[in-house]
C-alpha cells in the first residue's frame, strides 16, 4: 500500500506538502495539489483516517444540515457540498431536518457526537443550541459572531436564484469550516459573494 512518503517522492515534494495539498489546507498551490492528488490516484494512495483521528484529533469529516433534501435547490447544493468537501478528502455526513425543524439544536448535538470535525448550517435561519467548541458555518446569510457566506442581495436580484453558481459557494463554504477547524481561534469571517468575488474566485 501507498504511503505519504510513496507520494512526496513520486511528486519530488515533502511529506507535508501531500498531507496539505490531500486535505485542502495549508497553503499549497493549485498545479501542485493537482500533481499529488493525480499521483496518489496513480499509486493508490488513501488516508488512513483511524490513524489520522489518533494523530490529529479530527476524524476528516464534515456534517452538513438542510432542509428538505427532496427540493432541487437543496439537493444541488448537498451535491456541492459533498463534491467539495470529497475533493479534499473529507466525508460529509448529512441530516435532512425537515421533520426536526423545531429540534435543530439536537440535530447539532448529534452530528458532534459522530465525531464531525465540523457543519455545515444550510437551512437559511439562524443557529440555536450551537454546542460548545463545534465548528461552524452558516451557509445563506450573515450571523454576527459566526463564520458566513451569503449572497450579496444585488448580485441575486440581477442574476436571478437559478443562475446562482452554487458550486462556488459550496466550496467557499467548505474551506472557510477547514480554515476555522484549522485555526479555531481566528476572529470570525463573513464572505459575501458578488460579481466581484466571483470574478477572483474563477481567476
Amino acid at each position: 500500500m501507498a504511503t505519504l512518503k510513496d507520494v512526496a517522492s513520486a511528486v519530488g515534494v515533502s511529506v507535508t506538502t501531500v498531507s496539505y495539498a490531500m486535505t485542502g489546507r495549508g497553503s499549497v498551490s493549485a498545479p501542485t495539489r493537482r500533481r499529488v492528488r493525480l499521483a496518489a490516484q496513480k499509486l493508490g494512495y488513501s488516508p488512513n483516517r483511524a490513524a489520522q483521528a489518533i494523530r490529529t484529533g479530527r476524524t476528516g469529516s464534515i456534517g452538513l444540515i438542510l432542509h428538505d433534501f427532496t427540493q432541487p435547490a437543496s439537493a444541488l447544493i448537498a451535491q456541492r457540498i459533498e463534491r467539495a468537501a470529497r475533493a479534499r478528502s473529507c466525508l460529509t455526513i448529512m441530516i435532512d431536518a425537515v421533520q426536526h425543524s423545531e429540534d435543530t439544536g439536537g440535530l447539532l448535538e448529534l452530528l458532534l457526537k459522530q465525531g464531525v470535525d465540523g457543519v455545515v448550517w444550510a437551512l437559511g435561519s439562524r443557529p440555536v443550541k450551537v454546542p460548545e467548541h463545534l465548528h461552524l458555518v452558516v451557509m445563506g446569510q450573515a450571523v454576527d459572531g459566526m463564520d458566513s457566506i451569503h449572497w450579496n442581495p444585488q448580485h441575486v436580484k440581477k442574476q436571478g436564484e437559478a443562475a446562482l453558481p452554487h458550486d462556488l459557494m459550496a466550496t467557499e463554504a467548505v474551506e472557510l469550516l477547514l480554515e476555522r477547524i484549522d485555526a479555531p481561534d481566528r476572529a470570525t469571517r463573513s464572505i459575501v459573494l458578488g460579481i466581484d468575488r466571483l470574478k477572483a474566485l474563477k481567476a
